[in-house]
Order: C-alpha cells, then sequence, then structure tokens
C-alpha cells in the first residue's frame, strides 16, 4: 500500500474520529512521525533485550 494512500485513509480516520480536516503533507508528517516513533521503541527493546541476555550471561557465569 503506498504511503499516499495510507496518508488520504489516516486523514478520513481524524476527520472522523476527531472531526479534524488535515491537509496531505500533513499526514504523510503524521505517518513519517508514527514510523521514526516505533523505529525508535524497537531500537529500545533490542537494546533492552540484549543488555538483559547479557547480564543472564554474565549471572550465570558467576554462579
Amino acid at each position: 500500500m503506498s504511503s499516499v494512500l495510507l496518508a488520504e485513509k489516516l486523514k478520513i480516520v481524524i476527520k472522523e474520529d476527531l472531526g479534524v480536516d488535515i491537509t496531505l503533507e500533513e499526514a504523510l508528517q503524521i505517518l513519517a512521525d508514527l514510523v521514526g516513533y516505533f523505529d525508535l521503541l524497537a531500537k529500545i527493546h533490542h537494546k533492552s533485550v540484549a543488555e538483559t541476555a547479557k547480564d543472564q550471561k554474565n549471572e550465570q557465569r558467576q554462579t
């Protein structure tokens, strides 16, 4: 699905749920921000999982 099509669908959802009209450019920016946000969350999660695994491995070595 193209980003323009997703942006058009987002515009509809925002209009229906919030009663606000936004431009295509604003919808595209919202989508880009959401992608960036979830990318950051994934990186944080990956780092957290890696650090937890490393800590568990170190604990096993000490016992």
